[in-house]
This record gives structure tokens, sequence and C-alpha cells, in this order.
């Protein structure tokens, strides 16, 4: 059976990651086979989930995980450990006083409850009182509602999570309101600032990669400009020794260690550290996505027989939140970057190969199942290649997150 699953980040007021909600489907309908309460057919899921380890998944943070009402009833969640869980219960359950009681006894155990998509005076007290955090609809209130939701809500000791928040006004807009927890794309787009200075960092590494992208490159002069920041140089070299580039043996001179990468890794290497030297205030979170789709374009780039530009296609995601990360537009970052042009026309949003395998990566993190079947097919991609990619991607990513 084909599982697929993706996962979206949950964060705190600080911008750091609380936990991830995680999407899955054990087939291209998007469904999970739970509208009929079949317990058995969905365990199956869920203990797919087990099997591939939820600190795997989720970076040993907490994971999100919708559950039926038969599945609370019958204690599917016991299957997870309290500490590693939060229990979804769907905005469609009945708090009947059986269900209420399921709930109380695996509260009783240490587990956490959310309640999905509130909806405004729809509400029952007794279950109100039991969760911990109720989440609520961006895309599906408005302002005044939202506001209301919070003062209907303080005398219970539930918090609030704001779904779906799009832009970093409603993510300022929820904290005034009192939202704790938040969810959706906005860590993802930039907040566009007019002549903001671009710092001298930048453009080290903007040398390297011009150098990079010369016909003949040369190790001599990578060196050279890598040796003029210290600091970049011992950053070269611990991501050189660690297992995310598969360090056989320690390497401890500069001009050794980019001779033993040679010129694609070594632009990958120093692409990841440009990524996350840009902006260091800016969520950990969106260089972590870009690893990710990094990886997952160049693992693509190599199932659909396109290994040679492999090292693009990594590229093409670690540069696909760049735009957030600098707060500029992407047309204008473009312009500074010696990239490809059909690389550089995938990220600015003129559609090739490059803008396909991409839009593929975002639709499945949203768990767009059925676009992603429909699109991959159009390609030449087998989909169900893609979630065994993608859990392969995050480990990877875990690895050069640790170093970085």
């Amino acid at each position: 059976m084909d599982i697929f699953i993706a996962r979206q980040p949950i964060f705190n007021t600080r911008l750091e990651i609380y936990g991830y909600e995680l999407f899955y489907r054990n087939n291209l309908n998007n469904e999970a086979n739970f509208n009929d309460g079949n317990v058995a057919s969905s365990s199956v899921i869920v203990n797919s989930l087990m099997l591939l380890g939820l600190e795997n998944i989720s970076d040993n943070k907490l994971s999100f995980i919708n559950f039926t009402e038969n599945l609370i009833k019958e204690e599917a969640p016991t299957i997870f450990s309290p500490e590693s869980l939060f229990v979804e219960i769907l905005e469609d359950i009945k708090p009947t006083e059986s269900f209420i009681e399921a709930c109380i006894h695996l509260k009783n155990q240490g587990y956490k409850f959310a309640l999905d998509d509130y909806i405004l005076n729809n509400y029952d007290e007794s279950l109100l009182k039991i969760v911990d955090i109720v989440k609520v609809d961006f895309l599906q209130t408005t302002k005044d509602e939202r506001i209301k939701i919070a003062k209907q809500l303080k005398p219970f000791n539930a918090k609030l999570l704001a779904e779906k928040v799009e832009t970093y006004d409603e993510f300022e807009e929820a904290k005034e309101f009192g939202y704790t927890y938040f969810q959706g794309y906005f860590f993802e787009k930039p907040q566009i600032i007019e002549n903001k200075e671009i710092e001298e960092s930048f453009q080290t590494y903007i040398r390297i990669l011009k150098e990079l992208n010369k016909s003949i490159p040369e190790f001599s002069s990578i060196t050279q400009v890598i040796e003029t920041d210290v600091s970049l140089a011992y950053k070269v070299l611990k991501l050189v020794n660690s297992p995310a580039f598969s360090a056989r043996s320690r390497v401890t001179s500069l001009n050794q260690a980019l001779v033993r990468l040679g010129f694609r890794e070594i632009r990958k290497v120093v692409s990841i550290l440009m990524l996350r030297n840009i902006n260091p205030d800016k969520p950990t979170e969106l260089v972590r996505t870009s690893l990710i789709r990094a990886k997952l374009a160049e693992y693509i780039s190599v199932v659909m027989d396109n290994k040679k530009r492999s090292s693009e296609y990594f590229i093409l995601g670690l540069f696909s939140t760049i735009d957030a990360l600098m707060d500029q537009p992407m047309e204008k970052i473009m312009t500074d970057l010696p990239l490809e042009d059909d690389l550089k026309d995938a990220l600015i949003g003129n559609k090739n190969i490059f803008k396909d395998v991409l839009d593929i990566i975002k639709l499945y993190e949203k768990g767009y199942w059925e676009v992603v079947a429909r699109r991959s097919k159009a390609i030449g991609l087998d989909d169900r290649l893609i979630p065994t990619l993608y859990l392969d991607a995050i480990a990877w990513s875990n690895q050069a997150m640790s170093e970085i």
C-alpha cells in the first residue's frame, strides 16, 4: 500500500517550531478511508506512521495527527507516546458522552488534544474543557470573528492556534489578539523592503558562485575567496566533514576539502551556507524547508534520469525561499545570482521543467495528492516514489541542519 505523508510546521510567538501537523493518505483519492469509521482500515495508516517513526518525520517535535471518533474510542493514539503526540479532534465529531469519556481517559494518560476548525458560537463546553489547543481557520473567518473567538474562549484553559495564516500581517494580528501558535505559509512569503542593503557576506558567496559558473573554474581562486572569511572557511570545513556530505575521512585542509568535494558539491555547500547566513533573524524552518526541497528536487531529477543536472535541481529547491529570507522580490535577487537562465526562469515563475518539479514539491508539502499525481504524470514522474524521497530528504536535512 502506498502511504503519502507531508508535514506543515506549527510555530510559537518567537517563530520557533512547536510541532508539525502530519497530512497522510493511503491512496491517490483525497481521503483517508476514515468516513466509514472502519477502525481496521484506518489503523493501517496510523500503524504505517508508527513504523516510519514520528521522531523521524517530526524531528523529535510534537506531531499533530487527526483521529476519527472511532479511533479515539478505540484508543488508537496510545500506539504513540503522549510526549510525542497531539490528538486532533475533527470539527465534525459530535461530542457525545461516550466520546468525552474516551477523551478524558486518554487525557488522564497524558495525551494532549487540539480541536480543529473552531467556529464562533458553535461549541460544546464539555469538549472545550478537555482540549489544550483550539485551531481557528484564518481563511474562513473575519477579523471580527477572530477577536470574538479569542474573547469567547478566554474562560477556558485552551490556547489558540491560528491556522492557514498566509501573511506576516495576519501573523502579527493573531499575536495581538492573544493567539499562541501559528500555522500556514506566511513564513515563506517576503516582506518587501525597499532599498534594503545587501550584506557584504552575501557578495562573498556571489564571488564564489561566479567562479564556479565559469567554463573552467579553478580551485585556487575559490580557496582564496573563502580564505578571506575565517568564519566561512570554518563552516565549509565543518560541513564537508559532516555525515550530510558522506565524509569518508576527516579533511583538515580547505583546498583538500574543495578538491575532494568537486565543483558541483562545492556549489551546494556554499549555497547552503549563503542561505543560512543571509538573515539569521528569519525562522530556522525557512532554511530547513529549503534544504528539504533541495534534496527532494535532486532525488526527483535522478529518478527522472536527469542526473547530469541534479546539482541544479538542488539549487532550485534551495533558493525557492530566498526571496523570503532576503525580503526582496525574486526577480531582483536573480539579477545578482550567477545561475543558468532556465533555473532563474523557474524561480521567477516562468514555466519549464524546473518549475514543474518545484510546483509538485510545493503541492506535495500541502497534501494536494490528486494534483501531485496529475502533475507528476504530465512530466513522466512516478508520484508513488515521492513519499520515500520526501522522508529521505527530511532525514538528510536534519543532518545538514545539525551542522549549520
